[in-house]
């Protein structure tokens, strides 16, 4: 099965994996999501339909963006992820 692996910023607790692999899982043709808070890794597994532009470009938007392209506009939008993923219960 294709898959991506992607390292990336302000991955910092259990609260953000959740809202990335909840949020990740929408896109079409993800089958599968598998998050590394620790390591500051998102692996996507996938049908061949999904692009690595796509997922850098969710990911980027929630806040998350991939390892030395992040700024702290990018730090901000991932506390707001984290916090209504909280409120949302997926913490």
């Amino acid at each position: 099965m294709p898959s991506l692996l992607l390292h990336i910023e302000n991955l910092n607790c259990t609260g953000c994996a959740n809202a990335v692999r909840q949020r990740l899982q929408e896109l079409a043709g993800v089958t599968g999501v598998m998050v590394d808070p620790a390591a500051g890794t998102v692996r996507v597994l996938h049908d061949g339909t999904t692009e690595h532009d796509q997922v850098s470009s969710l990911l980027r938007r929630l806040g998350y963006p991939e390892n030395g392209t992040g700024n702290t506009k990018d730090a901000a939008i991932s506390d707001l992820t984290f916090a209504i993923g909280r409120l949302n219960g997926e913490d």
